[in-house]
C-alpha cells in the first residue's frame, strides 16, 4: 500500500533542497546580471515559506513556542512569493518592474497585511496561540486573537486568490512581450520565454485546487491525496525555475544595442514625430525594394535595427513606416517575404518543404507552418494541391 505521508515527505525536501542549491546557483550569477537578483529573492521567499515543513519534518517534538514562530514567518514569506514571481518575469521581458508608487503599494499590500496577522499572534499568550493554531482548548482567547484569528483564515483563502490573480498578470506580461517581440524581430522564438507559461499553469492549478478544497468544506480535513499533489505542483513549479531560471537570459537584454534601439522605437510617441506621410511612403518603398531585390528575409537573425542600417533610415521611422504607413509589424513584413518566396519554391517542387523552410528564413519547422497558414490560409501540402489542380484544369 502506498504511504502518502513518506512520499509527501519525501516531496517536500526535495522542494526545500532544490529550492535552497537554486537559491546559492543564483546568488552567485548576481555579479552577471540584475535579473539573478530578482530570482534569488523568489527562491529566498520559497525557502522561508517551506521552514515550517521541514523544521516539523527534521525536528521530533520542537517547542511550542518555536513552532509558532517558525509558522508565521513561513505563513507571511508565502505572500512575497507572487509578487516576486511577476517582477521577476517582468525583469526577464525588459519590462519595467513597477508602473508607479501606487502599484507597488497595491503589490505589498497583501503581504504586508500577512506580516501584521503574523506579528499579532506572537505578541499573543502561548494559550491563545494554542487555541487559534494548534487546535487547543484554554477557552483563554480574547476579542483581539478572534479578530486575528478571523484574519488569518480570510488571508489564507485571499492567498489562493492572490495566486490566481498574479497568474492572470504573468500570463497578460507573456502576451505582451510576444507582440513587443514583433516590431523588433523577424524570428522571436529565441526571446520568447515560453516555459513562464507552463509555470503560471502549474500555480494556477495549485491555487484552484485549494480554493475548491477550502470552499467546499473548509473546516474538514483535507483528503488524503491533496497534500501529496500540493507537494507535487510546489516541486514542479521549483523545478521549472530552477532548471529554466538559471540558464534564462532576458528576451529583450538590458545593455543590448539592438534591443534598446529598436525598444526605443517601439515605445516612441508616433504622434510626436517628424516623420511626413511622404517620406513614410518612401522608406516603405525602400524596405520593400530591400527585400525584393536583396532578399535580407533570409537572414533567420534578422532585425529591425538590421533593417535599418541596411537601409540608412533610423529604426523608429522605419517601425512607424511599417506600423502605420503599411500597417503591419516588422515580424510580419518579413514573413510575409518570406512566405512569397517559399511559394514558389514549393510549387517548383524541388526540394522538401522543410529545407524551403529554413532557406527562406525561418529558424523551425513550426514557426514557417504557423505563418503560412496565416498568410495563405492552406498549409504547404494544401497550397501545391490545389495548385496543381488549377493547373491540371487549366490544361
Amino acid at each position: 500500500m502506498l504511504n502518502y505521508e513518506m512520499l509527501e515527505s519525501a516531496i517536500e525536501v526535495s522542494g526545500f533542497a532544490i529550492s535552497c542549491f537554486a537559491l546559492i546557483l543564483s546568488a552567485l550569477q548576481i555579479r552577471h546580471s540584475p535579473v539573478y537578483t530578482l530570482l534569488a529573492v523568489l527562491f529566498l521567499a520559497l525557502v522561508i515559506s517551506d521552514l515550517f515543513d521541514m523544521t516539523s519534518f527534521m525536528l521530533i517534538d520542537p517547542a511550542p513556542e518555536f513552532r509558532t514562530r517558525v509558522l508565521m514567518i513561513s505563513y507571511a514569506s508565502s505572500f512575497f512569493i507572487p509578487p516576486a514571481l511577476l517582477v521577476y518575469v517582468r525583469a526577464l521581458t525588459g519590462e519595467p518592474l513597477s508602473s508607479g508608487r501606487r502599484e507597488t503599494l497595491l503589490h505589498l499590500t497583501l503581504p504586508g497585511l500577512s506580516v501584521l496577522v503574523a506579528v499579532g499572534i506572537l505578541f499573543l499568550s502561548v494559550e491563545s496561540q494554542n487555541d487559534m493554531l494548534w487546535g487547543g482548548t484554554n477557552g483563554s482567547g480574547s476579542g483581539l486573537s478572534s479578530v486575528i484569528g478571523l484574519a488569518l483564515i480570510v488571508l489564507v483563502f485571499a492567498f489562493y486568490l492572490q495566486c490566481l490573480t498574479y497568474v492572470v498578470l504573468t500570463m497578460m506580461t507573456q502576451i505582451k512581450h510576444r507582440e513587443r517581440l514583433k516590431d523588433l524581430f523577424a524570428s522571436t522564438e529565441p526571446h520568447e520565454i515560453r516555459w513562464i507559461t507552463g509555470m503560471a499553469v502549474i500555480l494556477g492549478s495549485f491555487a484552484v485546487l485549494n480554493l475548491i478544497a477550502l470552499v467546499s468544506d473548509p473546516l474538514a480535513s483535507r483528503p488524503q491525496l491533496l497534500p501529496l499533489i500540493d507537494r507535487t505542483l510546489e516541486l514542479l513549479i521549483v523545478l521549472t525555475l530552477g532548471i529554466w531560471g538559471l540558464r534564462q537570459s532576458p528576451g529583450i537584454a538590458a545593455g543590448d544595442p539592438v534591443a534598446e534601439e529598436a525598444d526605443h522605437a517601439s515605445h516612441v510617441k508616433y504622434e510626436k514625430s517628424a516623420l511626413s506621410p511622404d517620406r513614410a511612403a518612401r522608406i516603405s518603398d525602400k524596405l520593400k525594394a530591400a527585400m525584393a531585390t536583396e532578399h535580407l528575409f533570409r537572414d533567420p537573425n534578422l532585425s529591425l535595427m538590421i533593417l535599418s542600417k541596411h537601409i540608412g533610415v533610423s529604426t523608429n521611422y522605419v517601425s512607424q513606416s511599417l506600423n502605420e504607413h503599411m500597417g503591419v509589424s516588422f515580424f510580419d513584413f518579413v514573413n510575409t517575404c518570406r512566405v512569397e518566396e517559399a511559394k514558389s519554391l514549393i510549387l517548383a517542387g524541388e526540394q522538401p518543404v522543410t529545407i524551403i523552410a529554413y532557406e527562406v528564413g525561418f529558424n523551425s519547422r513550426s514557426s514557417f507552418y504557423t505563418a503560412f497558414k496565416k498568410n495563405t490560409g492552406m498549409t504547404p501540402k494544401e497550397f501545391k494541391t490545389a495548385a496543381d489542380l488549377v493547373s491540371a484544369e487549366t490544361v
